[in-house]
């Protein structure tokens, strides 16, 4: 039984250190992992700006909208008033005509 244990024990430790090529390969894997990583960011990033500009000028259109419906409702208010005046005159003229 002491054999067997022994042949484990050793098995058990050559697994937990690995060998020096074992190392690089994984250091290699993770530096290209890296490195993928880093150009997905990069592109992420110049996506991220191009959007940013997007709503920028979206945020500009916005405003130019905003603006030209107040613009509006001014003109509507105005266009109500005139057509209430000009009733009160129609109104005012058939009282004279009358």
């Amino acid at each position: 039984m002491d054999a067997k244990t022994t042949k484990k024990k050793t098995a058990a430790k050559a697994k937990k250190e690995p060998n020096s090529s074992a190392l690089l390969k994984k250091v290699a894997s993770v530096s290209d992992s890296n490195k993928a990583l880093q150009k997905e960011i990069k592109v992420m990033s110049k996506i991220f700006g191009e959007n940013q500009k997007v709503l920028i000028s979206m945020k500009g259109m916005i405003d130019a909208l905003t603006s030209t419906l107040e613009y509006i409702q001014k003109q509507s208010k105005q266009i109500n008033i005139i057509e209430d005046d000009t009733q009160k005159l129609y109104a005012g003229l058939n009282q004279v005509r009358s």
